[in-house]
């Protein structure tokens, strides 16, 4: 794998490379020099990822999906290239926690992590991304929006071109919470509102990392590497978690990890579940402890003297409390998201 130095950077990055394409991926940038391969860059060094020239690139879920033509679709995850299909992609959108490939005359089909699953036959001429939805061109046949379910015709013209325009600001699309069971009209589990799940909710990278393909935030494999810990040795423990400890294989570096904030960590519940109160399938973790509880990286607003509890969130049944900060419990780290 070649490495150029910083020295160099700059000067091949406008001299020597013809540049087709550049996209972030987790923490770096990937650059597409065309005939002279794709390269990672880290701030330091411009790494070789690979000498083939991709036709596109695209970050998804912190890492980096290549469109190699002829050689189909690979994903990059930090280590090494896996192949996600050997179909010839025409186009590739990050939607969420899914990735969308447009494979012309074979239609649009959705990656959830694990498997291809079609979504329509007919082919576009371009999709993107609208929040949580996707947009497709289908010349004749007109603008249609897919919701994660089903189509929806918008209307019969054929536009020339689709783009996403946020406006003054975006939205952030809030998750369904897992509970199907209705125990009065109108509850929760009767109108089962929010962003679908995943039918595959979390990915082992192999590296002693779990990515969770509802949000895209990358999750330390062991979920007890470091005991229980006061809230601020917590936060120091996470931020100078590094590959080499916890049995992390991802090149991460201090600093990349975290302590999650409350919301970050109860998205990872199901309260369809109890006894844990987490998705069926999170023994892809190991030591989840689930008795007890987690620090957030949230202190509580409004204390008396704003400093002595932060929020936790527990395993068990979903609960979400404060709690003193020189109290010790569990210490879940995260990386990646917004």
């Amino acid at each position: 794998m070649k490495v150029l130095a910083t020295a160099a950077v700059f000067w091949l990055m406008f001299f020597s490379f013809g540049g087709g394409n550049a996209v972030f991926a987790a923490e770096q940038v990937a650059v597409d020099f065309g005939a002279n391969g794709l390269y990672a860059y880290d701030g330091s060094n411009l790494t070789e990822l690979t000498s083939l020239n991709p036709e596109s690139i695209t970050s998804w879920n912190g890492k980096l999906v290549g469109d190699f033509g002829s050689y189909g679709l690979w994903l990059y995850d930090g280590n090494s290239w896996k192949g996600l299909t050997g179909w010839n992609a025409e186009n590739i959108v990050a939607l969420g926690s899914r990735l969308v490939a447009d494979f012309g005359s074979y239609g649009i089909w959705i990656y959830d992590g694990s498997s291809w699953t079609g979504s329509t036959g007919w082919n576009p001429e371009n999709i993107t991304a609208l929040g949580s939805k996707m947009a497709a061109d289908f010349g004749s046949n007109g603008l249609w929006v897919y919701d994660g379910n089903s189509w929806k015709g918008l209307v019969g013209w054929n536009p020339e071109n689709i783009v996403t325009w946020s406006g003054a600001s975006s939205l952030a699309a809030v998750p369904k919470t897992g509970q199907t069971t209705s125990y009065a009209a109108g509850d929760d589990g009767s109108n089962q509102k929010g962003v679908a799940l995943p039918n595959s909710r979390f990915t082992d990278n192999s590296n002693g990392t779990v990515t969770d393909n509802l949000t895209g935030l990358i999750w330390l494999k062991n979920a007890n590497c470091f005991g229980t810990k006061s809230w601020t040795d917590a936060l120091s423990a996470c931020n100078s978690l590094a590959a080499g400890q916890c049995g992390l294989t991802d090149g991460s570096t201090a600093g990349q990890w975290r302590l999650p904030n409350r919301f970050e960590l109860e998205s990872l519940l199901d309260l369809s579940q109890y006894g844990p109160a987490l998705p069926a399938t999170y023994s892809v973790f190991t030591n989840v402890q689930h008795l007890d509880g987690y620090w957030t990286s949230t202190t509580l607003a409004g204390d008396a003297t704003s400093t002595s509890h932060a929020w936790y969130v527990g395993m068990w049944s979903g609960d979400v409390t404060f709690k003193s900060k020189p109290l010790a419990y569990y210490v879940w780290p995260v990386r990646g998201g917004q």
